[in-house]
């Protein structure tokens, strides 16, 4: 079961995430696997055990890339969980997924693309698994502004 996280509600937001290269708020606010623990999601291969086919993203990539009128190729976007599965992200939920710009595709922000994501999935995984900040801290922080929580996490 999803638990989908409130979109931000900030006057706005929805206007500056597109700007930087975050996804609009109201489509993909995330959504979060209801009761995951932290022990849970810091086990080996949890992420890879959880991962929706590559059929079901990429027909939702179709979909969403209509939705956020997305101009580029298909393959400038990664269908990507908004909060990761590394971190109890739901796996299937449409307001966990969005079509996230790779370097190179029409919207895509400097410093903002999949692979920097992928590398701020990974300092807030450590950061759970090591003790120093909740899951749901982590969470909230990847939907909210996943740029924001890479600055603080380093």
């Amino acid at each position: 079961m999803a638990l989908v996280l409130a979109a931000c509600s900030a006057p706005g937001h929805a206007a500056s995430a597109a700007a930087s290269g975050l996804p609009d708020p109201t489509m993909t606010p995330g959504a979060v696997v209801a009761g995951v623990a932290a022990g849970t999601v810091c086990r080996r291969g949890y992420a890879a055990s959880v991962r929706p086919p590559l059929a079901y993203t990429e027909a939702l990539k179709r979909q969403q890339m209509a939705a956020y009128h997305r101009s580029g190729r298909i393959s400038a976007y990664a269908e990507d969980h908004l909060v990761p599965l590394e971190l109890g992200g739901d796996p299937r939920s449409p307001a966990n997924l969005w079509p996230e710009p790779r370097a190179g595709a029409p919207e895509a922000v400097a410093g903002q693309g999949s692979t920097d994501k992928d590398r701020v999935e990974g300092l807030a995984r450590s950061a759970v698994c090591n003790g120093r900040m909740p899951l749901a801290d982590a969470q909230r922080a990847m939907a909210d502004d996943w740029v924001a929580l890479g600055r603080r996490l380093g």
